[in-house]
């Protein structure tokens, strides 16, 4: 079992490399979420994850840590979320 619950961290670095090769084929709008009391990855990481696409934007949530909807400011990051798609006619 990965410390991580969302997988092995071990291949962020390819992930991040194949990412970087391809970000520039994505056309729909991105919203990177962030907890910023998120002990895996840093609120800085956000930012920056959401800076390589051209229409991305970060939402990074107080008081919430990695599982972002499942934290209890769940309701805040739907509201937020619904903002978002809806700003996009989604």
């Amino acid at each position: 079992h990965y410390p991580d619950p969302c997988g092995d961290n071990y291949s962020l670095i390819d992930t991040i490399q194949r990412q970087a090769a391809n970000v520039g084929k994505v056309r729909a709008p991105v919203l990177v979420v962030c907890g910023r009391n998120d002990v895996l990855y840093a609120p800085f990481g956000c930012e920056a994850q959401a800076d390589r696409f051209s229409k991305g934007s970060s939402l990074i949530l107080r008081n919430t840590g990695h599982g972002v909807p499942l934290e209890r400011t769940a309701k805040t990051f739907r509201k937020r979320l619904s903002r978002f798609l809806q700003r996009y006619g989604l």
